[in-house]
């Protein structure tokens, strides 16, 4: 086992290939670079797969009819003077 870190485009839509089985561990902003990260307990053993995400930023509806499967977690960019973005897993 390891963790790997994948910086998180400020897409609403994004998959990111990972092994199967992968566990999500914490979304923040990395420090010096200002970039959203991921980061995820990985066996670098198994077969590659698409996870598919979708970000809503703060005060957003959700549209009707969006399968969600979980609460992967919450960024801000500037501190949350600005951008509060949430990541959940589709």
């Amino acid at each position: 086992m390891i963790i790997w870190k994948y910086e998180l485009p400020v897409d609403d839509d994004f998959e990111l290939t990972m092994p199967e089985g992968s566990q999500l561990l914490s979304i923040q902003i990395q420090l010096g670079t200002n970039n959203p990260c991921l980061w995820v307990l990985i066996d670098p053993n198994l077969p590659m797969v698409k996870r598919k995400f979708r970000t809503y930023r703060t005060g957003h509806s959700m549209p009707d009819g969006v399968h969600i499967k979980k609460y992967i977690g919450t960024y801000q960019v500037r501190y949350g003077e600005t951008l509060v973005f949430h990541v959940f897993e589709r």
